[in-house]
């Protein structure tokens, strides 16, 4: 008996697809034109719609009504490269057989080599930000106190990725922070309260991630044929029949700050945003119905459920002040909570073995590969650290409609700088050195009384070099792999954001 390729749609998804591997949740798209070019040091010092995002607190600083559109874009250039193989070709992954079936050591280091790049090509990244600044206060003139309402929306554009279904294994190269990001939709919101008129304010918020899901179905043939008869005689058979749904769940986590003006040019504000964490649901079932002289039906069921997405807590303090009439300066310390990231590396894989899959893409005959599996492998040790992040921003005003805006910002890698071994796990301490313009003008048609506003931004994030201990053991003791690995390279932003006021 003789069998066409079967084509089911899994493979469709794994090899046209094109989506990432498992993301981390890393900001390089900073909220508001403004703080993107003061490096984000805004905590004590946002007055708009971003303020949900660094201090809801601030909120109450504008009496204006404001609605805000932002563009943002993000290109980066990473770098990986072998600077000791030490024993990775041990790696029944990374392993490469010559012609003679021998192991090939020269294409052994290649493919190792080629790996480690391939994870170290981010795409680029662009998105819109939307954001509206409400005073209630000034709706609801009763108000004993002032109370502002925040929004905002990020959209993501060109360069989104969504879900993979193969995720993170010890035996896959892997940018935590840097490499394959997800960005979902995120809708922000929050309240300012004045609890002491000119001194004291209060904000409660929230930072909620749309969810993910869709589905797939397909039909496919599979023909059997009687190899003592012409196959153009015989009936044509039932498609093949499969569905795949993906679904990320909805993730929302709080945000709380404080202001605190003690003096006309000085302000404090502190603030904390809760760590998002999300799951993914992966399900399959692919049925056959197929004409062998008699019917016959199978289902191949497949589901998983893993940990997908982190965005660690954050907790910021910081002040700003102004001394001089016209020039702002703030000052800002982050502590960054990456020491949960080892509960959310995917462990899990689809597992389709090379053999199953021929030049097209297809699926080999059935009773050639039995059912998929589920690899499961235990979680690697991963040393993960918790991070400060300061920051420091400038803003000088010429002639109260020009504004010259600088910010630097030093950021620790995730990880601990000896990883002992245990994983191909790669990250890098980094700068970010920004800077930017913003305008205030009227609106020359007469219809807008109050300023509109035009921010521009620019910012380098660049990586220190970095020399990663990479390896895996095999706890059966079938192979013990080490090597290290160099990585280096730099991620750019250009944004722009428009306001009106009224």
């Amino acid at each position: 008996m003789r069998h066409s390729r079967l084509l089911i749609a899994a493979v469709t998804c794994l090899n046209l697809a094109g989506f990432s591997n498992i993301a981390l949740g890393h900001d390089f798209i900073v909220p508001g034109s403004r703080g993107a070019a003061m490096a984000g040091a805004m905590v004590a010092t946002s007055d708009d719609g971003h303020a949900v995002w660094y201090n809801p607190a601030n909120l109450v600083l504008s009496d204006n009504f404001k609605g805000a559109i932002q563009y943002s874009g993000m290109w980066g250039s990473l770098d990986s490269s072998i600077s000791n193989y030490g024993s990775l070709g041990h790696l029944p992954n990374f392993q490469v057989e010559g012609a003679d079936g021998a192991l090939s050591s020269t294409k052994t280091r290649l493919r190792i080599q080629r790996m480690f790049q391939n994870e170290a090509e981010p795409d680029s990244l662009q998105g819109l930000t939307l954001t509206a600044v409400l005073p209630i206060h000034r709706m609801i003139p009763e108000l004993p106190i002032r109370i502002t309402l925040g929004l905002s929306v990020f959209v993501p554009g060109a360069g989104t990725k969504i879900v993979h279904v193969k995720g993170v294994t010890p035996d896959t190269p892997f940018y935590p922070v840097f490499g394959s990001r997800l960005q979902r939709m995120r809708l922000l919101f929050g309240l300012g309260f004045e609890l002491i008129p000119g001194t004291l304010s209060l904000g409660v918020g929230a930072s909620l991630f749309a969810n993910i899901a869709g589905e797939v179905g397909s039909l496919t043939p599979m023909t059997t044929f009687d190899a003592t008869e012409d196959p153009e005689d015989q009936d044509v058979p039932a498609p093949s029949k499969a569905t795949f749904g993906q679904e990320l769940s909805t993730s929302m986590s709080p945000i709380v700050g404080l202001r605190y003006q003690p003096l006309d040019w000085l302000n404090f504000g502190v603030s904390y945003r809760h760590k998002h964490g999300m799951n993914l649901d992966f399900n399959v079932a692919a049925g056959l119905d197929v004409n062998m002289g008699y019917p016959l039906e199978a289902e191949m069921p497949y589901y998983l459920r893993s940990n997908f997405f982190f965005v660690p807590s954050n907790l910021g303090g910081g002040v700003d002040f102004s001394l001089i009439p016209g020039l702002r300066l703030t000052a800002q310390l982050d502590y960054v909570f990456w020491s949960d990231l080892q509960d959310y590396i995917n462990i899990s894989e689809f597992d389709i073995a090379d053999g199953m899959v021929n030049d097209d893409g297809a699926l080999v005959p059935l009773e050639d590969y039995g059912d998929f599996k589920v690899r499961s492998y235990p979680v690697p040790r991963i040393r993960s650290r918790n991070v400060f992040s300061p920051k420091a921003g400038a803003e000088w005003t010429i002639g109260g409609f020009t504004s010259i805006r600088l910010g630097y910002a030093w950021t620790q890698s995730a990880l601990q700088t000896d990883q002992d071994y245990q994983n191909l796990l790669l990250d890098n301490d980094y700068h970010t050195v920004s800077g930017g313009l913003g305008f205030s003008f009227l609106d020359p048609l007469g219809y807008m009384k109050k300023e509109m506003l035009l921010d521009l931004h620019f910012s380098a994030y660049i990586l220190q070099p970095r020399s990663n201990k990479v390896g895996l053991q095999d706890d059966l003791g079938g192979f013990h792999a080490r090597g290290v690995v160099d990585t280096s390279g730099y991620f750019l932003n250009f944004g722009v954001e428009f306001t009106v006021q009224l």
